[in-house]
């Protein structure tokens, strides 16, 4: 009966987003004055955390997701979230998904003919055929020439 309880009325909350939680933890967002207060709520967040069972793959890419403050990446990041679920992602884990959204972001805009190229370049078909990409395309594309795609630098 406890564990049904749990699952009805406990915190539904997925070990990733609890995790993402220690470093949205600011004292004004919480509007706290006390130091001491303050404390036992980075205390009570770490906990519900389970940091000590994080491999250190994983708390960089944490650190990475939790950083992610740009407008422009936004829909980047979204994706990236949408696709993690809730597994614990490393580095790579969350660049490959970043790189494969820009280029379906990329594609798109290909198909639906919003970046203005004479002949675009299909990502995804390149992917499964890479000579295709050559036979195909007229020229090299720079980053940020297909429309309003966020840039991938800094």
């Amino acid at each position: 009966t406890v564990s049904i309880m749990k699952e009805l009325f406990g915190d539904k909350r997925t070990q990733f987003e609890k995790r993402l939680d220690l470093f949205q933890l600011k004292m004004s967002k919480l509007r706290c004055d006390d130091l001491k207060e303050f404390s036992s709520i980075v205390n009570r967040v770490y906990e519900d955390a389970n940091i000590s069972e994080m491999k250190p793959e994983h708390f960089k890419a944490m650190i990475l997701l939790s950083g992610i403050d740009q407008p422009r990446y936004t829909a980047t990041l979204f994706h990236v979230m949408n696709q993690i679920g809730e597994e614990t992602p490393t580095m790579e884990t969350v660049l490959k998904l970043a790189d494969n959204y820009r280029k379906l972001y990329g594609d798109a805009q290909a198909a639906t003919g919003q970046g203005g190229q004479m002949a675009p370049v299909v990502n995804a078909v390149s992917k499964f055929n890479p000579s295709w990409k050559n036979k195909h395309s007229n020229r090299e594309y720079k980053s940020g020439e297909r429309g309003s795609m966020p840039s991938s630098e800094c």
